[in-house]
């Protein structure tokens, strides 16, 4: 095989150092900002009307910090930079191009707009699930931990004047994956109810508590001010009852018997699932999400920002649910990994591509269909086998060699560079000739 091994031609992409950032929550944010002050130009694509995502509804948090001063002040930092163009109730279309050199087509109010950019950073966070577990949405006493947020920072008497409160932990997509933030936001609440009234009687149903790091302070506070946690586990579900006012009815894990509640707020601490769009996005970029969802990072400690495709990054929670301070340090990360790319003038990509011999191509679109990162397609004005019009055509800067193409090609027009068949088939010879 050494023999017949050639020397392969460089593939280089010209990269263009500006960014596309996806998504216009706090981590899409910083992402951009930072790129931004490293003086890269950066396009904030944002689908919903107004920049800040998710963090929109939080004002504090377990700490105490300001959450929406802080929000407000990023906002005003990323609109008034120079090098930061925003486009709100704008959503990606299309793609393409090769790492260093994409073109993206973004549909804006005002139209459509094309973009030319050198990395991508997907942002696009995630939302509160909403089921109907627990009877939410059927009565106005049941509701979400954000739905409670909103009437403590608004001072509203339902949440001052309770005299019971009984919060359910690991709802909806709870019962599959942790959310990582449930318990911190239901020991922040608990204890700022606590604090409007030391009176009120506040008890946490759950099946595993993750006050993970320094959080654990804050939980074992919250049980040092009267709040009590009740363990139940998988086979003994609470039960809310709606026919005789509301009811809340649990078996404890510790005494083993059924305790019956009649709070005054049922608040349910639902998990958090991927933005809307996601599914329509990782289509159209060919990046991987894992089984709930969420975008799937190529190497968990290798490259825990990047897709597989060179050129796309992620951060926030649109690769997984996490604590605000996550989101920023996954956010500054991802930024500083499409700078390495951008500060280069031109990529050196992977020479081992596929590549097309027109003269044997049938047209028969097997490559089209099969190559995972839809790479192929057919050139009109290509002469094919027996001069049909229409071939086959490998962009090699796009390509991934990954060798399906060529595998599949009926007509055998495909080779992988590196790996032709005559160089395979060397080998295998060489390996079962007889020895001397």
């Amino acid at each position: 095989r050494s023999r017949r091994l050639e020397a392969l031609p460089p593939v280089v992409s010209l990269v263009d150092p500006a960014a596309l950032v996806i998504g216009g929550g706090v981590a899409g944010l910083n992402a951009a900002l930072s790129l931004a002050q490293q003086g890269y130009p950066v396009t904030l694509v944002e689908r919903e009307a107004a920049l800040g995502g998710l963090a929109r509804n939080i004002h504090h948090d377990l700490d105490g910090k300001d959450i929406a001063a802080y929000l407000r002040q990023l906002i005003e930092q990323v609109e008034s930079h120079p090098l930061i163009t925003v486009l709100l109730g704008s959503t990606v279309e299309a793609t393409g191009g090769a790492p260093g050199a994409f073109t993206t087509r973004v549909r804006t109010p005002g139209g459509g707009l094309t973009l030319a950019h050198g990395v991508t950073i997907v942002a696009t966070g995630g939302q509160e699930s909403r089921g109907p577990d627990y009877g939410l949405g059927q009565h106005p006493r049941i509701m979400t931990q954000l739905d409670l947020e909103r009437l403590i920072e608004g001072g509203d008497p339902q949440a001052q004047g309770a005299r019971e409160v009984v919060m359910i932990q690991c709802v909806g997509p709870g019962t599959e994956y942790c959310s990582r933030v449930c318990c911190s936001v239901a020991i922040k609440h608990a204890r700022q109810l606590k604090a409007l009234n030391p009176a009120m009687n506040i008890y946490i149903l759950y099946r595993d508590v993750r006050a993970y790091g320094f959080r654990e302070q804050y939980y074992t506070q919250a049980r040092d001010e009267g709040i009590l946690f009740l363990r139940y586990d998988d086979d003994n579900l609470p039960q809310v009852g709606l026919e005789d006012g509301l009811t809340v009815q649990v078996r404890d894990y510790v005494l083993g018997r059924a305790i019956r509640f009649r709070p005054d707020l049922l608040v349910l601490s639902e998990g958090m699932l991927p933005a809307g769009g996601a599914a329509e996005l990782a289509a159209l970029l060919h990046v991987p999400r894992n089984v709930h969802g969420f975008f799937v990072e190529a190497h968990p400690k290798l490259r825990p920002v990047d897709f597989a495709p060179e050129g796309l990054f992620l951060c926030g929670v649109a690769h997984s649910p996490k604590a605000l301070e996550e989101v920023i340090t996954q956010a500054q990360a991802a930024a500083g990994r499409a700078a390495r790319l951008l500060a280069q003038q031109a990529l050196a990509l992977n020479p081992v591509v596929a590549v097309v011999d027109q003269a044997k191509c049938t047209g028969c679109l097997t490559c089209v269909r099969i190559c995972p990162y839809d790479v192929p397609r057919i050139d009109p004005r290509a002469v094919g086998a027996g001069a049909i019009l229409g071939a086959a055509e490998i962009e090699a800067a796009r390509c991934k060699g990954c060798g399906l193409c060529a595998a599949e090609c009926p007509a055998k027009a495909i080779q992988l560079q590196h790996y032709r068949d005559e160089q395979i088939i060397a080998q295998v010879e060489a390996a079962f000739a007889p020895a001397g």
